[in-house]
């Protein structure tokens, strides 16, 4: 198996040590998370650099592996070194620990009996857009409800049963030929509460004089 990739930055200190950088333009994995192999790209990049995979750069030791964090806020440069981690692993520790995990993990993807897991990490099981969970049809899954769970963006609404005076005006809706019918009576009557009401405003006539 061959791994191609390229470094955004390699740097040669004074002593000759080499310094692996990354640039993010948000925030990057901590370094408890590579530490872990949670986040194996950085490593990756240096155990190629110290297989040569960068030519003859890889025969230096390895002083440093660090994401530099590219943010448009106060601090819009950070460095944060990956050998800042709890464990306190430095780099040769790093290398050699992604370089025997990698190599199991190949060798067990060797035999057919095992299968892929595109989603074995249970930090991440609520989210829906990693590599390759468009292939393990992850949110389909997600919203048949499989794995126990609810499944996700599914809340619904409690819905307010409608009063039974909305549902009889619902069922006793007029047709469009019954409800102009209605609307002309409707004109008719307004006509005649009109006229009846110009006839009181009338002066009363005056009485006939006495034969």
């Amino acid at each position: 198996m061959t791994i191609t990739g390229r470094a955004d930055r390699i740097d040669e200190q004074t002593d000759g040590a080499i310094v692996l950088l990354d640039y993010k333009t948000g925030t990057a994995p901590s370094p408890q998370q590579v530490a872990t192999h949670l986040e194996p790209q950085l490593t990756i990049e240096a155990l190629m650099l110290a297989a040569g995979g960068f030519g003859a750069i890889g025969n230096h030791p390895i002083g440093d592996l660090a994401y530099v964090e590219l943010k448009g806020s106060r601090d819009p440069v950070r460095l944060r070194s990956v050998l800042d981690n709890k464990e306190a692993k430095d780099a040769a520790t790093l290398v050699a620990e992604v370089d025997e995990r990698l190599r199991g993990l190949l060798e067990r993807y060797a035999f057919a009996s095992h299968g892929y897991l595109s989603r074995a990490r249970v930090q991440l099981e609520k989210r829906l857009d990693r590599d390759y969970d468009h292939l393990a049809r992850a949110r389909e899954r997600a919203l048949a409800g499989e794995g126990g769970g609810p499944a996700p963006h599914t809340t619904r609404r409690a819905r307010t049963p409608r009063r039974r005076s909305q549902r009889r005006r619902t069922k006793t809706q007029l047709p469009p030929a019954a409800a102009h019918v209605t609307a002309a009576a409707a004109v008719r009557r307004v006509a005649a509460v009109r006229r009846a009401a110009a006839a009181r405003a009338l002066p009363s006539p005056a009485p006939l004089p006495p034969r």
